[in-house]
């Protein structure tokens, strides 16, 4: 799991590694406790949080000693690195209380972060690797596409029952270079549009989490819901499958839930 930060920038809590997602191949990576202080600030987005709530959360909780000097610390780390990246100012001090973490946009991505190998092979290799392909490799394929539409049909249909008879629905949208793109019906009729899926996949283009070099097909599901008067919710669900799949190639799914902030 990883967040991307106003759309500018990666973190990857497990490891500690931020990027900027103009460059992805370039990693900085911060201390533990910088590490944990920074998914503290974005589990608790535009929240006023106090020095006494992270001492607890970090230290105390834990049975370690803390201080306001190993908070500050820490921080300013967070700051320097943050800004290095090209985000300036998204940590806000509260004067003799605490910090607040201030980004637009929060996205969560479930799956890990990759960088993508060198574009396949010709034609006419590939075809020779997909005859070499074993039984329990297809296997391997036809559970992947069957459990896809499974997950699929049971969150549309969770979501608008009132629109079930509809869930199986799927729209083909247009072509983004290489890639045919096909809509997933959210129930919502003429809901979506080319412009709207290439803003919609731009955060996982930009990153080369989707190659659209490589012939393959993307479905696309989008919706969005309020979660108060101003907070939206948008979840998106992407899959993209190479023409030829083989050993190397594979579908590839991605869940993003994102939280919007509607400022006032």
């Amino acid at each position: 799991m990883y967040y991307q930060i106003n759309k500018l920038i990666g973190f990857n809590p497990e490891d500690g590694s931020l990027w900027a997602l103009s460059e992805p191949g370039n990693l900085v990576t911060i201390p533990r406790f910088a590490s944990l202080l920074l998914e503290l600030l974005i589990k608790n987005n535009q929240k006023s949080l106090s020095r006494d709530f992270f001492m607890n959360e970090l230290w105390e909780n834990k049975g370690l000693v803390s201080s306001n000097n190993n908070l500050n610390n820490y921080i300013s780390i967070i700051r320097r690195t943050l800004s290095s990246l090209g985000l300036d100012d998204i940590i806000k001090t509260i004067p003799r209380y605490g910090f607040s973490f201030d980004a637009k946009t929060i996205e969560i991505f479930d799956s890990e972060r990759v960088e993508l190998s060198e574009p396949p092979v010709e034609l006419e290799e590939e075809q020779v690797i997909y005859k070499k392909t074993n039984s329990k490799f297809l296997l391997k394929i036809i559970i992947s596409i069957i459990l896809f539409w499974l997950i699929t049909i049971v969150f549309i249909f969770l979501k608008y029952p009132q629109q079930n008879t509809q869930f199986n629905k799927v729209m083909p949208l247009g072509m983004i270079e290489n890639c045919k793109v096909m809509g997933i019906w959210n129930g919502i009729p003429n809901n979506y549009n080319m412009n709207k899926v290439i803003n919609g996949l731009s955060s996982l283009t930009e990153s080369h989490v989707i190659d659209c070099k490589m012939k393959s097909t993307i479905y696309y599901y989008e919706s969005i819901s309020a979660k108060t008067p101003s907070v939206m919710e948008r979840i998106k669900f992407v899959v993209q499958c190479p023409e030829i799949l083989n050993n190397n190639m594979e579908c590839k799914n991605f869940l993003n839930n994102e939280i919007i902030y509607e400022s006032h």
